[in-house]
């Protein structure tokens, strides 16, 4: 009985379905009628956060790094010019992604 017990509360924690905090796992006995004490991992999992875990982290995308040096270097490159060049701006509008205006 107390394997089912214990199988039915990991299998519930494991898919994250909440159970009441007063059903715990049975501890072992020995075979002189004494429990044995086991230390099992210690999870975070169910105690500040409300049962939720954060959701990883996503991985860094090594794009975002290149298009920020590209967008730097274009605002250089409009700050090198005397004249405004609107091509260039739309270029940079686009990578910021702001629409372009319909042309009338």
């Amino acid at each position: 009985m107390r394997a089912a017990i214990a199988f039915f509360l990991h299998a519930a924690s494991d898919a994250e379905i909440p159970v009441s905090p007063h059903f715990k796992i049975p501890p072992v006995r020995s075979g002189n009628g004494k429990p044995v004490v086991r230390r099992t991992k210690s999870t975070t999992k169910g105690k500040a956060d409300g049962g939720q875990t954060p959701p990883a982290p996503l991985p860094a995308d090594p794009s975002a790094d290149l298009r920020t040096r590209y967008i730097d270097m274009l605002l250089k490159k409009v700050e090198e010019q005397d004249q405004m060049d609107g091509e260039l701006l739309d270029r940079i509008e686009t990578l910021l992604g702001y629409e372009a205006e319909p042309k009338e």
